[in-house]
């Protein structure tokens, strides 16, 4: 992390590396990407890079609120696995991935539960190579959008 941290990023990478490192398919930023995990327009107003490489890294240690998983079995079998964004006395509505909605009939639930780590996969530094992982952080710390109402 040290050396990461010591390296200068070249910003000018940081969205190619979003892209290969596939952060593109979960998140946006600005009209670029999915609405599935923590829009990322303003990140660079909220995390240092240390934290940034850290919740890349070891996504489990810092879920975002709103954004912890959940999975669902229907008593048809099937698995769904997303963040709740709405619920009701009859519906359950998940947000799952490619930023779709799945409304489920709660009387149709066989089993809910929670998941204890991140929907965010593991091993990106399997993907990056250390050079871009550090432009990835470079780039983010620049995305800096005015939040609505701030």
């Amino acid at each position: 992390l040290e050396k990461l941290l010591a390296t200068p990023p070249d910003i000018t990478k940081g969205f190619a590396a979003f892209q290969k490192g596939g952060c593109i398919k979960c998140h946006k930023i600005g009209d670029q990407g999915q609405d599935f995990g923590p829009a990322l327009s303003a990140i660079g107003t909220k995390f240092t890079s240390k934290q940034l490489f850290l919740a890349i890294l070891k996504p489990s240690e810092t879920i975002s609120q709103g954004y912890e998983g959940l999975s669902i079995v229907t008593d048809a079998g099937t698995l769904h696995t997303g963040f709740v964004i709405a619920e009701t006395k009859a519906t359950l509505t998940l947000r799952i991935p490619g930023g779709l909605q799945k409304e489920i009939l709660k009387g149709s639930i066989d089993l809910r539960k929670r998941s204890q780590v991140s929907l965010m996969p593991v091993g990106i530094d399997a993907v990056l190579l250390p050079r871009e992982l550090v432009d990835l952080v470079g780039w983010l710390k620049t995305q800096r959008a005015v939040l609505p109402g701030k």
